[in-house]
């Protein structure tokens, strides 16, 4: 069951979008700001932040999943290639092709496991692109 989603307005999506590509940094200075402009007690924007987190942390626990790769198809460059582009993204963690072929050979063939499932859904669609066949569990 999901969360209903919370409609923003246009202006504030706007704004939304521009501080998604901000450093922390920047993003504390403006969290400071509002709470100067507005006349916020930090203990509302506490609270507030906590509950996010925790329901960041909620989600997160229970949305993660695993992809498994069924067949890895014809072409196994592209895929060895998405593979150790997508292991350094998750991971952040580079690996090398031999690497990423053992983990296509790997028993059970999961080649990611603890991910975020619309992260998984993106991994697959992007292997079914270059041929392989792959299932999230």
């Amino acid at each position: 069951m999901s969360e209903p989603e919370i409609k923003f307005s246009k202006e504030v999506n706007e704004v939304g979008e521009k501080i998604e590509k901000w450093n922390i940094g920047l993003i504390s200075e403006l969290i400071e700001w509002i709470k100067t402009r507005f006349n916020i007690k930090e203990q509302a924007v506490i609270q507030a932040a906590n509950t996010t987190q925790t329901s960041e942390k909620v989600e997160e626990k229970t949305s993660n999943v695993s992809i498994k790769l069924i067949d890895i198809g014809s072409q196994k460059v592209p895929i060895y290639t998405l593979i150790r582009a997508t292991h350094k993204e998750l991971k952040g963690a580079e690996i090398n092709l031999m690497e990423a072929k053992k983990l296509t050979e790997s028993e059970g063939k999961v080649i990611f496991e603890n991910i975020p499932k619309a992260k998984a859904e993106e991994v697959k669609k992007k292997l079914e692109e270059v041929g392989a066949k792959a299932k999230i569990e």
